[in-house]
């Protein structure tokens, strides 16, 4: 039996190889999609209106019109912030994972990201809103709804890993889980 750092290496090599064969399924399943102008359409303008929390920023806007939803606007805002911060400052620049290899010509204009590819900000910051979004909401579907489509159009726009976009999911459905426990 092999111990010690060899060990430790066969593991994360074995783990790193599942993630890969994650991705490549994912990629796979996603290949029929690509090139049909309705789910291209769908997908590319989920990632556009993702771009900097576009459509979360508009809904922040939508909800500060009432006074009574003033308050949740806000949170949205200042979570967004510090999730936006998070992730595209100290956890991206202490991964560094490359984005996948993308050799043809998108069918839509979409702006191309220079940052590494984990975890997947879009997929963090609709998460974060999400969850904010749905607390005492009916809803709650549409929220995630929306959340998951534009998750999802990262891998189907080959901007993103399947393993980014659900690490991007976990990250910021976890800010908000800590920040709900910390507040009871």
């Amino acid at each position: 039996m092999v111990t010690g750092l060899g060990e430790t290496e066969n593991r994360a090599g074995g783990a790193m190889r599942a993630v890969a064969a994650f991705d490549d399924r994912v990629d796979e399943a996603f290949g029929p999609l690509r090139g049909r102008a309705v789910a291209d359409r769908v997908f590319y303008t989920a990632t556009i209106v993702g771009e900097d929390g576009r459509i979360w920023l508009a809904i922040a806007a939508l909800l500060a019109l009432r006074p009574a939803s003033r308050r949740k606007a806000l949170r949205v805002l200042i979570w967004l912030g510090f999730e936006t911060v998070l992730v595209n400052g100290p956890l991206k620049g202490s991964i560094g994972r490359t984005r996948p290899e993308f050799d043809g010509e998108h069918v839509h204009k979409i702006r191309l990201q220079k940052t590494s590819s984990f975890p997947s900000g879009h997929s963090a910051s609709s998460a974060t809103v999400a969850t904010i979004l749905s607390e005492g909401s009916r809803l709650w579907p549409l929220w995630w709804a929306i959340a998951l489509v534009i998750a999802a159009s990262r891998v189907h726009v080959r901007d993103h890993h399947a393993s980014d976009v659900v690490g991007g999911l976990a990250v910021g459905t976890a800010l908000l889980i800590d920040e709900q426990a910390h507040c009871k």
